[in-house]
C-alpha cells in the first residue's frame, strides 16, 4: 500500500485496489505518485493505492490466477489445465478482509473506491461487478478474458445499471494479431458497446489502444483509467 504524502481531505483519500499486484501495482502507484499531486492539471486523483497479488513464481502464479479469478472451467471450445472456481472466495476476501483492513488502517473515503484489473483479473472484475456492484464506484478493466465466460459483461452491465459507478474498458490493437483465436479484440469491443448502450456514454469510456499487445495494454491504459476515476470522484 502507498498513500499520498499530503494531509488527507476530511472525507479521506480515494482508494484504488490493483489486482495482479506484482505486475501492475508499481505501474498504478507510480502513475498516481507522478500525476496525482497535480489533479487539477492531470485529472488523476491523489489516492491510496493497494496491490493484491498471488503467490510468487510464474508457474504458481498462473495456476493461482486461473483459480482465483474464475468461477469454474472455461466455456467450450476453450480448454486449460486449470479448473478455476475460486472467484467467490476471492470476492469474499476482498469485501470482508482487504477493504475493511485498509479502511481501518488508512484515511480512506469508502464512497470513492476503484478496481484496476487486467486479463483474467478483468474477467474477475466483471464477476465482482455482477455479484457486488456496490463494492466499487469506479472500474478500470483492461483486456478482459471474456472467452472464459462470454455472458459476463452483459450480466455486469445489468448489475450496475441501477447505481452511478463508472467504467473504463480498454484493450490492445495487437491482441487481434494472428486471427484473435480467443476473441480478445472482438469480445472487448462488444463489451464496451454493451456498457455504453446500458449505462450511457457519460458513465462509460475506453476503446482500443493503438499498437499495444496484451501485455502492454495495462501500461498504456493506466493514465486514461486513472483520469476516468478522477472524473467519477469529481
Amino acid at each position: 500500500m502507498v498513500r499520498p504524502s499530503t494531509p488527507p481531505p476530511s472525507e479521506g483519500f480515494p482508494l484504488i485496489l490493483v489486482l495482479d499486484g506484482a505486475s501492475h501495482f508499481p505501474i498504478v502507484a507510480g502513475a498516481v505518485n507522478a500525476l496525482g499531486r497535480r489533479t487539477a492539471k492531470t485529472g488523476v486523483p491523489n489516492a491510496i493505492v493497494v496491490g493484491l497479488a498471488q503467490d510468487a513464481g510464474a508457474a504458481v502464479e498462473d495456476a493461482r490466477r486461473a483459480h482465483d479469478f474464475t468461477d469454474g472451467p472455461p466455456e467450450p471450445p476453450h480448454a486449460v489445465p486449470h479448473t478455476g472456481g475460486g472467484a467467490e472466495a476471492l470476492l469474499a476476501f476482498i469485501a470482508d478482509t482487504v477493504l475493511p483492513t485498509v479502511q481501518a488502517s488508512a484515511p480512506v473515503d469508502a464512497a470513492r473506491t476503484a478496481l484496476f484489473c487486467h486479463s483474467l483479473g478483468a474477467l474477475f472484475g466483471l464477476h465482482v461487478m455482477a455479484r457486488r456492484p456496490d463494492l466499487f464506484s469506479a472500474w478500470g478493466l483492461v483486456s478482459p478474458s471474456l472467452w472464459w465466460r462470454s455472458d459476463l459483461a452483459r450480466r455486469a452491465a445489468g448489475a450496475v445499471a441501477s447505481n452511478t459507478s463508472t467504467i473504463h474498458l480498454a484493450w490492445g490493437e495487437r491482441e487481434g494479431v494472428g486471427g484473435d483465436p480467443r476473441g480478445m479484440v472482438a469480445n472487448s469491443a462488444a463489451a464496451l458497446e454493451k456498457f455504453k448502450s446500458t449505462l450511457g456514454t457519460q458513465r462509460v469510456s475506453g476503446g482500443m489502444l493503438a499498437d499495444e499487445d496484451h501485455g502492454s495494454a495495462p501500461i498504456a491504459a493506466c493514465p486514461a483509467i486513472l483520469r476516468s476515476f478522477g472524473r467519477a470522484w469529481a
